[in-house]
């Protein structure tokens, strides 16, 4: 049986990072800076405040109403190995 992550709480700090806690205790930073800059038809809507706020949880992904998604494992792994989650 594989057991995901389970998030206990996210907070909005800014337009490109969100604070993540985890039910086990980890926490951390999830930075979508670089990501963002690559301006795509993914990309491009998340840096309006509103639209990235959507973000939903959904198949132990990060996801936006546009199909945009970012998977919790590789984020655990990362804020709990760093403190932070950078995707290029």
């Amino acid at each position: 049986m594989i057991c995901f992550p389970k998030i206990k709480k996210i907070k909005f700090i800014s337009i490109t990072k969100i604070k993540i806690v985890f039910y086990d205790g980890i926490e951390g930073i999830l930075e979508l800076t670089t990501k963002f800059k690559k301006r795509g038809p993914f990309t491009y809507p998340l840096t309006n405040i509103l639209f990235f706020r959507k973000m939903k949880i959904e198949d132990c992904c990060f996801m936006w109403p546009n199909g945009f998604g970012l998977g919790i494992i590789e984020t655990y792994s990362d804020i709990k190995k760093y403190k932070i989650c950078k995707f290029n």
